[in-house]
């Protein structure tokens, strides 16, 4: 899968190297140049951002047209967000810091809220780096709150890792557990792997901070995981060494050394120097607790190195505690209070408390030995106030009250979906019944309007067949009476032609015949 993405990635390389070679026109440059910077491998983001970065700088000087410069304006915004992670990868966090910043500006000016939120974040890390927690906080609320405003999910769940890792320095484990969850929360819901490994990195070191160890290796353990399942090599080295310390904390030294120099070839091989100092760090703390001061100085003094080039203040401070404490043991007493000295001085910049209580323990052990019992004593009562900051009741309570309630609201979630899946279901039971029923009782409707029908029709056949039955007796006492009549018609009629009988008989007794004259006229006619 990984191999497949880097394929493509190529092509689209090849494609846009294509179009910048081919093209017309400086838009067409800059757009390409822009894409470019966004996709190619990380040394060459120097050559495309920069190039982009003079061809605007150079149309902004001439243009007058309103929407070119809007179009140049922007995209210099970006190349300039480009070369700062460029510069920060290649350890100069000064020039990262003002390329950020003139990013910002413009983005500002042009009220772009929907892109000004990376560079911020970007920012907010080089103030982190320095050790500026207030300017850092500052920066990821102002990526925060643009980010709402445009929508940017992802955006805002970066933010929200990079404030909790700065509360968990300022030991407000309550605020940085419960920035941690909202950040996973948002990944997972993205499903964005990478960032929901580093969320559980995150949340792994707060929980090994606070002596939870059972808890921090099933984060880191799941981190390693995701990492390793999308080949983040140097986000999986990261969680190698988290869990290579977590094993030293435990006194599995040899675990802890497996898990360590695992995770410190992978950053050999990438050249990722912070990581190789932390690791060089962890590594030389087994050789110090397995007796081998000598080894131990030694990766303390290279992991020092690596630090101070990569100006991280906070790493440089760590390495000072490391050094002065194998300087104390072996009775170098000056050197260890140099390196104590210059870490307490960083840690109070920087405003970390368990950087200070870590200076203050050293620098009090320094002076117990060389019997400064007031200045030993006022170290004492740094290191106890410190301390109490970031490891009081409170702050135990709420990281596990903060882990209760990711779990219940992950639990809640899950209930949620099997609630609503259930409910669909019973939904659809109700809706099939619902439906059944409907056809039932259309069916009963249908039943009783035939009945209603059929005893209609029977009431109007009845009817009809009592006014038949009525008509039929009317017709039939009527026939008897017309039979009746015609009898006593019939009876008359007799009478009347038995008397025109009669009388025709009289009348022809009577009446000379015709043929008695006939004759008497033919006689007297002979005469």
């Amino acid at each position: 899968m990984i191999q497949h993405l880097a394929h493509a990635q190529d092509r689209a390389i090849d494609s846009l190297k294509l179009v910048l070679k081919n093209a017309q026109h400086d838009t067409v440059r800059v757009n390409a140049l822009t894409a470019l910077s966004e996709v190619c491998e990380i040394n060459d983001i120097g050559l495309y951002a920069g190039r982009c970065k003079e061809l605007c700088e150079k149309h902004l000087k001439t243009s007058g047209l309103k929407t070119l410069s809007y179009f140049y304006q922007k995209k210099l915004a970006g190349a300039l967000n480009n070369l700062g992670f460029y510069s920060n990868k290649q350890n100069d966090p000064a020039q990262a810091l003002t390329y950020y910043e003139q990013s910002i500006s413009i983005y500002e000016q042009l009220k772009d809220t929907k892109a000004v939120g990376d560079p911020l974040n970007n920012l907010g890390r080089i103030y982190d780096l320095y050790g500026d927690a207030a300017k850092a906080l500052n920066c990821y609320e102002r990526a925060l709150k643009n980010y709402k405003l445009a929508d940017n999910k992802g955006g805002m769940a970066i933010a929200f890792n990079n404030m909790s890792i700065v509360y968990n320095k300022l030991g407000d484990v309550s605020r940085s557990l419960d920035y941690c969850h909202k950040s996973l929360k948002i990944q997972e819901q993205l499903n964005n792997k990478s960032g929901i490994a580093i969320s559980l990195s995150n949340i792994g070191l707060i929980y090994a901070a606070h002596d939870n160890v059972a808890k921090a290796l099933e984060y880191y353990q799941h981190a390693l995981a995701i990492n390793e399942s999308i080949n983040a090599r140097e986000m999986a080295a990261t969680t190698l060494n988290n869990i290579g310390f977590l094993y030293y904390n435990e006194d599995s030294l040899s675990k802890s050394l497996f898990y360590l120099e695992q995770g410190l070839k992978i950053q050999e091989e990438g050249n990722y120097k912070k990581g190789m100092a932390v690791s060089l760090r962890n590594i030389g703390n087994v050789y110090k607790k397995q007796g081998n001061s000598r080894k131990a100085l030694e990766d303390y003094k290279k992991s020092l190195e690596l630090m101070t080039e990569v100006n991280d203040k906070e790493g440089i401070a760590y390495c000072c505690d490391l050094i002065s404490n194998v300087m104390l043991d072996e009775g170098q007493y000056e050197g260890a209070y140099s390196f104590a000295t210059k870490s307490l001085q960083i840690s109070k910049e920087i405003g970390y408390p368990v950087n200070i209580s870590r200076a203050a323990n050293i620098l009090k052990r320094i002076y117990k030995k060389q019997n400064k019992y007031e200045q030993a004593f006022e170290m004492y009562a740094l290191e106890i106030q410190m301390l109490d900051s970031v490891n009081n009741e409170e702050t135990k309570k709420a990281s596990i009250k903060k882990q209760f309630q990711y779990e219940y609201e992950k639990q809640a979630t899950a209930d949620s979906v099997k609630h609503a899946e259930e409910q669909r279901v019973k939904n659809a039971t109700l809706s099939a019944q619902h439906a059944q029923l409907k056809e039932e009782r259309t069916q009963r409707y249908a039943l009783y309007g035939g009945l209603v029908l059929v005893v209609a029709f029977s009431g109007f056949v009845f009817n009809r067949f009592r006014v038949t039955q009525k008509q039929k007796i009317i017709i039939e006492e009527q026939k008897v009476q017309v039979d009746k009549a015609f009898a006593i018609l019939h009876e008359k009629n007799k009478e009347v032609m038995d008397s025109i009988k009669y009388a025709k008989r009289i009348q022809r007794a009577l009446i000379t015949s015709e043929n008695y004259i006939e004759k008497q006229l033919n006689r007297l006619a002979k005469k």
